[in-house]
Protein backbone atom coordinates (compact mmCIF):
# COMPACT_ATOMS: atom_id res chain seq x y z
CA UNK A 1 0.00 0.00 0.00
CA UNK A 2 3.15 2.31 -0.11
CA UNK A 3 2.42 4.28 -3.16
CA UNK A 4 1.92 7.81 -3.61
CA UNK A 5 -1.94 7.63 -4.17
CA UNK A 6 -1.96 6.56 -0.05
CA UNK A 7 -1.79 9.52 2.73
CA UNK A 8 0.08 8.80 6.30
CA UNK A 9 -2.68 9.57 8.79
CA UNK A 10 -0.30 10.97 11.14
CA UNK A 11 1.48 13.52 8.69
CA UNK A 12 -2.03 14.49 7.51
CA UNK A 13 -3.43 15.51 11.12
CA UNK A 14 -0.18 17.49 11.42
CA UNK A 15 -0.85 19.58 8.17
CA UNK A 16 -4.50 19.98 9.36
CA UNK A 17 -3.64 21.33 12.55
CA UNK A 18 -1.01 23.71 11.11
CA UNK A 19 -4.22 24.89 8.57
CA UNK A 20 -6.49 25.61 11.89
CA UNK A 21 -3.45 27.35 13.17
CA UNK A 22 -2.86 29.72 10.03
CA UNK A 23 -6.27 29.95 9.56
CA UNK A 24 -5.82 31.60 12.55
CA UNK A 25 -8.44 29.30 14.97
CA UNK A 26 -7.59 30.16 18.98
CA UNK A 27 -5.01 28.14 20.20
CA UNK A 28 -7.83 26.16 22.49
CA UNK A 29 -9.63 25.38 19.15
CA UNK A 30 -6.28 24.11 18.24
CA UNK A 31 -5.30 22.19 21.41
CA UNK A 32 -9.02 20.73 21.44
CA UNK A 33 -9.01 19.17 17.67
CA UNK A 34 -5.05 18.04 18.43
CA UNK A 35 -6.23 16.18 21.64
CA UNK A 36 -9.32 14.46 20.22
CA UNK A 37 -7.48 13.53 16.71
CA UNK A 38 -4.27 12.19 18.74
CA UNK A 39 -6.55 9.90 20.93
CA UNK A 40 -7.95 8.48 17.14
CA UNK A 41 -4.89 8.18 15.86
CA UNK A 42 -4.06 6.06 18.74
CA UNK A 43 -6.90 3.87 18.07
CA UNK A 44 -5.94 3.53 14.25
CA UNK A 45 -2.07 2.15 15.34
CA UNK A 46 -3.58 -0.41 17.66
CA UNK A 47 -6.07 -1.84 14.63
CA UNK A 48 -2.97 -1.66 12.20
CA UNK A 49 -4.57 1.32 10.47
CA UNK A 50 -1.41 3.79 8.55
CA UNK A 51 -3.46 5.39 6.04
CA UNK A 52 -6.02 7.56 5.66
CA UNK A 53 -7.27 5.44 2.82
CA UNK A 54 -7.64 2.49 5.52
CA UNK A 55 -10.05 4.31 7.82
CA UNK A 56 -13.71 2.44 6.92
CA UNK A 57 -17.13 3.21 9.18
CA UNK A 58 -16.52 -0.02 11.12
CA UNK A 59 -13.25 1.66 12.12
CA UNK A 60 -15.01 4.75 12.88
CA UNK A 61 -17.79 3.18 14.85
CA UNK A 62 -15.11 0.74 16.97
CA UNK A 63 -13.64 4.18 17.78
CA UNK A 64 -16.36 5.31 19.39
CA UNK A 65 -17.61 1.97 20.89
CA UNK A 66 -14.12 2.19 22.74
CA UNK A 67 -14.76 6.14 23.94
CA UNK A 68 -17.46 4.12 25.60
CA UNK A 69 -15.96 1.89 26.79
CA UNK A 70 -13.14 4.94 28.74
CA UNK A 71 -16.32 5.55 30.30
CA UNK A 72 -17.10 9.39 27.79
CA UNK A 73 -20.61 10.27 28.15
CA UNK A 74 -22.39 10.35 24.44
CA UNK A 75 -21.58 14.41 24.61
CA UNK A 76 -17.97 13.78 25.00
CA UNK A 77 -18.31 10.89 22.39
CA UNK A 78 -20.24 13.21 19.98
CA UNK A 79 -16.94 15.50 20.10
CA UNK A 80 -14.19 13.46 19.24
CA UNK A 81 -16.68 12.15 16.27
CA UNK A 82 -17.11 16.15 15.12
CA UNK A 83 -13.29 16.20 15.32
CA UNK A 84 -12.45 13.22 13.22
CA UNK A 85 -15.47 14.26 10.81
CA UNK A 86 -14.14 17.84 10.31
CA UNK A 87 -10.42 16.21 9.62
CA UNK A 88 -11.87 13.61 7.06
CA UNK A 89 -13.84 16.65 5.24
CA UNK A 90 -10.93 18.28 5.51
CA UNK A 91 -9.04 15.65 3.83
CA UNK A 92 -11.27 15.56 1.01
CA UNK A 93 -10.67 19.05 -0.20
CA UNK A 94 -7.19 19.52 -0.09
CA UNK A 95 -5.52 15.93 -1.09
CA UNK A 96 -8.39 12.79 -1.26
CA UNK A 97 -8.05 10.93 -4.13
CA UNK A 98 -11.14 11.36 -6.71
CA UNK A 99 -12.38 7.99 -6.05
CA UNK A 100 -11.91 8.41 -2.30
CA UNK A 101 -15.54 7.58 -0.24
CA UNK A 102 -15.66 9.39 2.88
CA UNK A 103 -16.42 6.67 5.83
CA UNK A 104 -17.91 9.73 8.19
CA UNK A 105 -21.24 10.14 5.64
CA UNK A 106 -21.88 6.33 7.01
CA UNK A 107 -21.72 6.66 10.15
CA UNK A 108 -24.10 8.82 12.84
CA UNK A 109 -22.94 10.74 15.19
CA UNK A 110 -23.82 9.52 19.05
CA UNK A 111 -27.52 10.77 20.01
CA UNK A 112 -27.11 13.13 22.91
CA UNK A 113 -30.77 12.94 24.37
CA UNK A 114 -31.84 16.24 25.93
CA UNK A 115 -32.01 14.89 29.62
CA UNK A 116 -30.54 16.08 32.86
CA UNK A 117 -26.81 15.72 33.00
CA UNK A 118 -25.58 13.62 36.29
CA UNK A 119 -22.25 14.93 36.94
CA UNK A 120 -19.77 13.29 39.44
CA UNK A 121 -21.01 13.58 43.35
CA UNK A 122 -19.49 15.75 45.53
CA UNK A 123 -19.07 12.15 47.97
CA UNK A 124 -17.15 10.65 44.79
CA UNK A 125 -14.96 13.74 43.88
CA UNK A 126 -13.67 13.87 47.67
CA UNK A 127 -13.01 9.97 47.19
CA UNK A 128 -11.00 10.84 44.06
CA UNK A 129 -8.85 13.55 46.14
CA UNK A 130 -8.52 11.41 48.85
CA UNK A 131 -7.04 8.52 46.85
CA UNK A 132 -3.84 11.15 45.64
CA UNK A 133 -1.10 10.34 47.36
CA UNK A 134 1.29 13.26 48.89
CA UNK A 135 4.05 13.16 46.62
CA UNK A 136 4.52 15.30 43.58
CA UNK A 137 2.33 13.42 41.27
CA UNK A 138 -0.27 13.07 43.84
CA UNK A 139 0.10 17.07 44.84
CA UNK A 140 -0.44 18.00 41.32
CA UNK A 141 -3.22 15.53 40.29
CA UNK A 142 -5.62 17.06 43.44
CA UNK A 143 -4.79 20.69 42.96
CA UNK A 144 -5.74 19.97 39.55
CA UNK A 145 -9.20 18.28 40.43
CA UNK A 146 -9.87 21.11 43.13
CA UNK A 147 -9.19 24.22 40.77
CA UNK A 148 -11.57 22.35 37.70
CA UNK A 149 -14.38 21.81 40.50
CA UNK A 150 -13.74 25.39 41.87
CA UNK A 151 -13.39 27.27 39.19
CA UNK A 152 -15.28 24.97 36.14
CA UNK A 153 -12.85 25.72 33.40
CA UNK A 154 -12.54 23.93 30.47
CA UNK A 155 -9.83 21.28 30.45
CA UNK A 156 -8.01 23.52 27.48
CA UNK A 157 -8.56 26.40 29.50
CA UNK A 158 -6.47 24.39 32.46
CA UNK A 159 -4.03 23.11 30.54
CA UNK A 160 -3.15 26.81 28.89
CA UNK A 161 -2.57 27.89 32.14
CA UNK A 162 0.82 29.49 33.50
CA UNK A 163 1.91 29.80 36.71
CA UNK A 164 2.03 33.43 36.07
CA UNK A 165 -1.74 33.63 35.20
CA UNK A 166 -2.42 32.73 38.76
CA UNK A 167 -2.51 35.35 41.74
CA UNK A 168 -2.21 33.73 45.10
CA UNK A 169 -3.47 36.34 46.87
CA UNK A 170 -6.47 37.06 45.63
CA UNK A 171 -7.27 33.82 44.93
CA UNK A 172 -7.93 34.23 40.89
CA UNK A 173 -7.01 33.05 37.12
CA UNK A 174 -6.49 34.60 34.42
CA UNK A 175 -8.20 32.53 31.18
CA UNK A 176 -6.67 34.42 28.40
CA UNK A 177 -7.73 32.30 25.44
CA UNK A 178 -10.84 31.14 26.41
CA UNK A 179 -13.38 29.98 23.33
CA UNK A 180 -14.01 31.72 20.44
CA UNK A 181 -10.62 33.55 22.07
CA UNK A 182 -12.57 35.62 24.88
CA UNK A 183 -10.66 36.37 27.85
CA UNK A 184 -12.02 36.05 31.76
CA UNK A 185 -10.98 35.68 35.37
CA UNK A 186 -12.48 32.63 37.04
CA UNK A 187 -11.79 32.30 40.97
CA UNK A 188 -11.29 29.44 43.32
CA UNK A 189 -11.42 29.20 47.94
CA UNK A 190 -9.06 28.67 50.11
CA UNK A 191 -8.95 25.04 49.62
CA UNK A 192 -7.74 25.06 46.60
CA UNK A 193 -5.40 28.09 46.62
CA UNK A 194 -3.68 26.06 49.60
CA UNK A 195 -3.41 22.98 47.60
CA UNK A 196 -2.09 24.94 44.88
CA UNK A 197 0.62 26.84 46.86
CA UNK A 198 2.03 23.59 47.64
CA UNK A 199 2.03 22.09 44.37
CA UNK A 200 3.86 24.82 42.92
CA UNK A 201 6.19 24.96 46.20
CA UNK A 202 7.26 21.21 45.47
CA UNK A 203 8.12 21.82 41.76
CA UNK A 204 12.26 22.34 41.49
CA UNK A 205 11.92 23.75 38.00
CA UNK A 206 11.19 27.33 36.36
CA UNK A 207 8.83 25.92 33.52
CA UNK A 208 6.08 28.72 32.64
CA UNK A 209 3.25 26.07 32.37
CA UNK A 210 1.40 25.80 35.42
CA UNK A 211 0.51 21.95 35.33
CA UNK A 212 3.27 19.83 33.47
CA UNK A 213 4.39 16.46 32.94
CA UNK A 214 6.48 15.28 36.19
CA UNK A 215 8.82 13.00 34.21
CA UNK A 216 10.19 16.26 32.01
CA UNK A 217 8.41 19.30 33.21
CA UNK A 218 6.51 19.89 29.53
CA UNK A 219 3.50 21.46 29.14
CA UNK A 220 0.61 18.56 30.65
CA UNK A 221 -1.38 17.82 27.47
CA UNK A 222 -5.21 16.75 27.16
CA UNK A 223 -3.90 13.15 26.81
CA UNK A 224 -1.96 13.08 29.65
CA UNK A 225 -5.09 14.57 31.79
CA UNK A 226 -7.46 12.33 30.69
CA UNK A 227 -5.10 9.67 32.00
CA UNK A 228 -4.70 11.57 35.07
CA UNK A 229 -8.35 11.33 35.60
CA UNK A 230 -9.31 7.64 34.46
CA UNK A 231 -5.81 6.28 36.94
CA UNK A 232 -7.28 8.86 39.72
CA UNK A 233 -10.83 7.46 39.54
CA UNK A 234 -9.80 4.05 39.06
CA UNK A 235 -7.87 3.91 42.10
CA UNK A 236 -10.66 5.65 44.41
CA UNK A 237 -13.00 3.05 42.51
CA UNK A 238 -15.75 5.10 41.29
CA UNK A 239 -17.23 5.17 38.00
CA UNK A 240 -14.99 6.05 35.14
CA UNK A 241 -16.34 9.80 33.64
CA UNK A 242 -14.70 12.49 31.13
CA UNK A 243 -12.95 15.41 32.61
CA UNK A 244 -15.50 17.82 31.64
CA UNK A 245 -17.98 16.00 34.47
CA UNK A 246 -15.72 18.53 36.88
CA UNK A 247 -17.36 21.63 34.71
CA UNK A 248 -20.88 19.72 35.50
CA UNK A 249 -20.59 19.46 39.54
CA UNK A 250 -18.79 23.42 39.66
CA UNK A 251 -22.12 24.64 37.13
CA UNK A 252 -24.65 22.40 39.67
CA UNK A 253 -22.90 23.40 43.02
CA UNK A 254 -22.89 26.83 42.18
CA UNK A 255 -26.54 27.01 41.90
CA UNK A 256 -27.90 25.20 44.27
CA UNK A 257 -25.88 27.41 46.73
CA UNK A 258 -27.38 30.19 45.43
CA UNK A 259 -25.38 32.14 42.49
CA UNK A 260 -27.59 33.19 39.50
CA UNK A 261 -27.94 31.81 36.13
CA UNK A 262 -26.36 34.72 34.58
CA UNK A 263 -23.56 35.12 36.74
CA UNK A 264 -22.93 32.21 36.53
CA UNK A 265 -22.96 32.00 32.70
CA UNK A 266 -19.95 34.46 32.67
CA UNK A 267 -17.90 32.83 35.31
CA UNK A 268 -17.95 29.85 32.84
CA UNK A 269 -17.54 31.41 30.04
CA UNK A 270 -20.77 31.30 27.93
CA UNK A 271 -21.48 34.21 25.67
CA UNK A 272 -25.70 32.92 26.77
CA UNK A 273 -27.78 31.45 29.73
CA UNK A 274 -28.85 28.83 27.27
CA UNK A 275 -25.81 26.59 26.88
CA UNK A 276 -25.88 25.85 30.92
CA UNK A 277 -29.83 24.73 30.48
CA UNK A 278 -28.86 21.16 30.33
CA UNK A 279 -26.18 21.37 32.71
CA UNK A 280 -28.32 23.23 35.59
CA UNK A 281 -31.68 20.46 35.05
CA UNK A 282 -32.55 18.86 37.94
CA UNK A 283 -30.74 15.85 38.91
CA UNK A 284 -32.29 12.58 40.11
CA UNK A 285 -30.36 14.24 43.78
CA UNK A 286 -32.38 17.28 43.16
CA UNK A 287 -35.54 15.41 42.91
CA UNK A 288 -34.93 13.16 45.58
CA UNK A 289 -34.25 15.38 48.42
CA UNK A 290 -36.96 17.87 47.08
CA UNK A 291 -39.61 14.63 47.47
CA UNK A 292 -38.03 14.05 51.19
CA UNK A 293 -38.15 17.28 52.28
CA UNK A 294 -42.51 17.19 51.36
CA UNK A 295 -43.30 13.57 50.80
CA UNK A 296 -47.31 14.29 50.78
CA UNK A 297 -47.35 10.50 53.21
CA UNK A 298 -44.50 11.16 55.48
CA UNK A 299 -45.21 15.53 55.65
CA UNK A 300 -49.01 14.97 54.98
CA UNK A 301 -50.81 12.16 56.30
CA UNK A 302 -51.13 11.27 59.83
Amino acid sequence: MKTAQFHLLDALVETFLFDRKVQNFTPGTVTYYRGKLKRFRLYCQRVGIEYVEQITPDTLRGFLALLESDGLVPGGRLGHYRAVKTFLRWFARETAPEAWSNPIEKVKPPKVLDAPIQPISLKDAERVLSKCPADLKGTRDKAIFLLLIDTGIRAAELLSLNTDDVDFVTGSALIRAGKGGKTRIVYFGSRTKKSLRRYVSMRDDEADPLFVSVDDRARLTYSGLRWIVLNRFRDARVRPRGIHTFRRLHALTMLRNGVDVITLSRLMGHSTTDVLRRYLAQTDEDLHIAHARASPVDKGLL
